[in-house]
Order: C-alpha cells, then sequence, then structure tokens
C-alpha cells in the first residue's frame, strides 16, 4: 500500500467545510482534526475510507459516525458519506451560540451540487425546531430544504415540531 497523502486524506472534509452554509466565519479558520480507528486511501478508486468511532472537528462544526467515505475524481472531491448509527452533526451557527444538530444513519454530501441529504432516520434540529423524516434535503446554495417520508405509517411521516415558546400569538388587546 502506498503512503497516504495528507492533503488528499483531508481535502474532501475541507471541501465539506468550507462550503457549508451554516459555518461561522471563524470555523475555516481552524484546523481540521480527524480521528479513527483506521484510514485507507484507494487512490486508483480516489477513495478515502476512514472507519471505527471516526470524528471530525474543525472549530464548533463536529461531524462522528462509524465510517466517512471520502470520494474523489481527477484530484477534486465529489461526495462525502458518513454512515452510523446513527452519524451526528453539530455546529453553532452564529455568535449568539445557537446549534444546528443533524442524526441520521446516512449522511451524504455532493460537493458540486451543494446538496447535503440525511437519509434513514433522518433528524435536524435548529433553535429548538426538529424536523424528521426518512429523509432530508438541503440544497445549499440555493438555501432550499425538503423533508419526504415512505409515508406508510404514522411513523413514517415527516414531522415537524415548534417549541410553544417560539410560537407568538397576537394578544386579545391589540385586536378590538
Amino acid at each position: 500500500m502506498r503512503p497516504i497523502s495528507q492533503s488528499l486524506l483531508l481535502a474532501g472534509v475541507l471541501t465539506f467545510w468550507g462550503s457549508h452554509c451554516f459555518a461561522l466565519a471563524s470555523d475555516h479558520e481552524q484546523e481540521i482534526i480527524i480521528e479513527a480507528d483506521s484510514a485507507e486511501y484507494r487512490e486508483p478508486d480516489g477513495v478515502t475510507i476512514y472507519q471505527g468511532n471516526v470524528s471530525v472537528s474543525q472549530g464548533t462544526i463536529f461531524l462522528q459516525s462509524d465510517r466517512i467515505t471520502v470520494h474523489s475524481q481527477g484530484g477534486q472531491t465529489t461526495r462525502l458519506v458518513a454512515e452510523g448509527s446513527p452519524a451526528n452533526y453539530m455546529q453553532t451557527i452564529n455568535e449568539a451560540g445557537d446549534k444546528v444538530i443533524a442524526t441520521s444513519d446516512h449522511m451524504e454530501y455532493l460537493i458540486v451540487e451543494g446538496v447535503l441529504t440525511l437519509m434513514q432516520e433522518a433528524k435536524l434540529t435548529q433553535r429548538g425546531t426538529t424536523l424528521s423524516g426518512n429523509q432530508i434535503v438541503y440544497d445549499v446554495q440555493q438555501h432550499v430544504l425538503r423533508a419526504s417520508s415512505q409515508g406508510e405509517s404514522n411513523n413514517d411521516r415527516v414531522r415537524v415540531t415548534i417549541p410553544a415558546a417560539t410560537i407568538r400569538v397576537p394578544s386579545a388587546e391589540g385586536s378590538q
């Protein structure tokens, strides 16, 4: 096996973090730390596989998974896949400390298209509001969020939970 090029191993993760719209500006200036039980680079396939309690962090960004696979083509990273039971993503999104938290059994980020897909037991939480379903697709470039489900039972449906504290009811005084 050839020696693993550190810059190639990090390229996929850097690209994912660098283009993610939730990021604090300071996150992009931080070092990236990847820890795993093993790492394997398959040069002919353009694939790097991290396995065993994989964690990736950069500033306030944190991704934890059983396995992360980075796909490259022509020296450019094209796709990042995280698989776990579940895979977990967390990031502070503003200076006030609000966080976005995502979990699913399968996360896939298409770099060129700028599309993040959470599949199988997908859940996204931000400022107390939770969106869950079989699949959540976030188009990073267009800022469009889509959720879908298999719809076979009530448990499989898309579900949005909005905390009562964020719901504002007009007061009776102002409606006379």
